[in-house]
């Protein structure tokens, strides 16, 4: 079982983005020193241009243009793409003067189109001053990065529309909004730089067949408007910036850096070309003419991601610290093969069986009204097995379940005996109601009441059968049906000579199968003068 906490790994490309200013020249064409910038030793950078890549024609790239800026000591030279026939896209580093970090005044710069050289331009050449020049306003210009930041992109208006009724100067529709390339998607490059790293360019129009790759390679924390290209036959180098990266026939991206360290040395094959995304709402809607677009999320560096790495466990994905309020998706991507597992705005993933083996990151999007920035966790341990379950006992068998006999039907006897008066004056009579009552199932047999009068009392008269013996009278009922009562009435004399006071009348029953029962019925001796009849009270036994 692993229970581990893991994060972002570390992005050195991220390092790399350091100012590549537009290639600048001296009046009689000599190049300015090409001294590599760099943040880290092992990642620097320089102005973009294309090496490796193939001499073509602007008839095969109508929409790209050659800009050139008159600064003190020289002329600086980028690459731009025409949105329309007063509109040029170009970088925002390209429009600042590399060596003192101020802006390009907007009359110091020419925009050249319908030109495949621009050391022999052909008769389709047309040039147009700038007239106005927007920088976004996210983008800051800072020698000490020679220009290298995000939103690094700028708008030209031109002084003289172009004619578009040729085939060498046509303009490019930008992409849409949240239209991000896909990581391996095929796009191509074209500028007027170098051909080789340290070289003289030519003058000529080459372009180069790239494919998208991360945008974390070479945005770092502002991926969202960062675009990250490679290919495996040439790179971008010094040169070309503000040039157009297209693809699937739109514009969807603007030459900003590349790293001069590729894997085959400096501007190699494999070296990291980073343009300005124009799929982030933050770009698009500047470059259409917002002064204050809206913001893309940045952040994402304490992504991690919790869990028990095994069969019916989990992993908890946290997204880390943002800017921007975006809101978050979550996808679960098997690191060995690209699999995606689940998407959506589930922060967990339940591991199953078929998950044992796979390494799981988490990778999170951030999205919000300025475009969609994404970072990933590292790959988790692989996915071990569920452990196997503990044995289970054998059940015991159990008795199998008597069937209840059924109750024998047996009698209940009750007794209770009832006075005709509560109160009586010496010297009369008081009868008495003797119910017996067989409240069960079955018959009450042998069934004897005896009276047993208190002190005071004597009897008078008796039900038939009765015998007398020892102060009391017995008399036999015999059998007493289930659920049928029999009723005796005895009369008792109150002597003469009794003091007021309580007289108690105790009557029992006995059954040869139902037990035996007593009742007792008090009534009260009052002197003459307070004689008088109430309602009899009930007592039960």
């Amino acid at each position: 079982m692993h229970i581990r906490k893991f994060r972002i790994p570390g992005r050195a490309a991220a390092a790399a983005l350091v100012a590549l200013g537009a290639l600048l020249t001296s009046a009689t064409a000599a190049f300015a020193s090409d001294r590599p910038l760099t943040l880290r030793q092992d990642e620097p950078v320089k102005k973009p241009a294309i090496v490796g890549g193939t001499p073509i024609t602007i008839a095969q790239v109508p929409w790209q243009v050659f800009l050139e800026s008159t600064v003190p000591g020289g002329v600086a030279r980028c690459g731009g793409t025409i949105i329309n026939t007063t509109t040029v896209v170009t970088a925002a580093h390209c429009v600042y003067d590399s060596s003192t970090g101020q802006p390009i005044l907007a009359a110091a710069m020419t925009v050249k189109a319908g030109i495949s050289d621009f050391r022999n331009p052909e008769a389709t050449r047309q040039d147009s001053p700038v007239a106005q020049v927007r920088v976004h306003p996210g983008y800051v210009y800072d020698l000490g990065s020679r220009g290298v930041a995000p939103d690094d992109v700028a708008v030209l208006t031109l002084a003289v529309p172009l004619n578009f009724s040729g085939p060498a100067v046509r303009q490019i529709a930008p992409t849409s909004p949240f239209a991000y390339l896909a990581p391996g998607t095929a796009a191509s490059i074209s500028g007027f730089g170098r051909q080789t790293a340290g070289g003289t360019p030519d003058g000529k129009l080459y372009g180069l067949d790239t494919t998208v790759g991360d945008p974390l390679a070479c945005g770092g924390e502002a991926n969202a408007v960062v675009l990250c290209v490679t290919s495996q036959v040439g790179s971008a180098c010094q040169g070309d910036s503000g040039g157009p990266l297209t693809a699937g026939g739109v514009f969807a991206g603007v030459a900003s850096f590349v790293t001069v360290s590729g894997p085959t040395g400096e501007c190699g094959p494999g070296s990291l070309n980073g343009y300005t995304n124009l799929a982030a709402p933050e770009i698009l809607e500047f470059i259409q003419g917002s002064a204050n677009p809206p913001i893309a999320p940045r952040g994402g560096r304490d992504i991690s991601a919790r869990g028990v790495f095994q069969a019916n466990n989990s992993m908890t994905c946290t997204a880390g610290t943002w800017s921007g309020a975006p809101a978050f998706t979550y996808a679960f991507v098997d690191t060995r093969n690209g699999q995606v597992l689940q998407n959506g705005p589930s922060a967990t993933y339940a591991f199953t069986g078929g998950d044992v083996g796979r390494t799981v990151a988490c990778a999170v999007s951030a999205s919000n009204a300025g475009g969609t920035g994404i970072s990933r966790t590292q790959a988790s341990p692989a996915i071990a097995a569920a452990p196997a379950p503990a044995p289970v006992p054998t059940p015991r068998p159990q008795p199998r379940p008597q069937p209840r006999r059924p109750t024998p039907a047996k009698p209940s006897l009750r007794v209770s005996v009832k006075a005709s008066s509560t109160r009586v004056v010496a010297g009369r009579t008081v009868t008495y109601a003797i119910t017996v009552a067989n409240r069960g199932r079955a018959a009450a047999r042998k069934v004897v009441v005896c009276d047993a009068p208190g002190k005071g009392l004597t009897f008078g008269s008796l039900p038939k059968g009765a015998r007398k013996s020892r102060g009391r009278a017995c008399w036999s009922l015999g059998t007493v049906k289930a659920r049928s009562t029999r009723t005796l009435r005895v009369s008792l004399r109150v002597a003469g000579t009794t003091k007021p006071g309580l007289v108690s009348n105790r009557v029992a029953v006995s059954s040869a199968n139902a037990g035996r029962r007593s009742a007792t019925a008090r009534v009260r001796v009052v002197p003459a003068q307070q004689r008088g009849r109430t309602r009899p009270p009930g007592v039960t036994g």
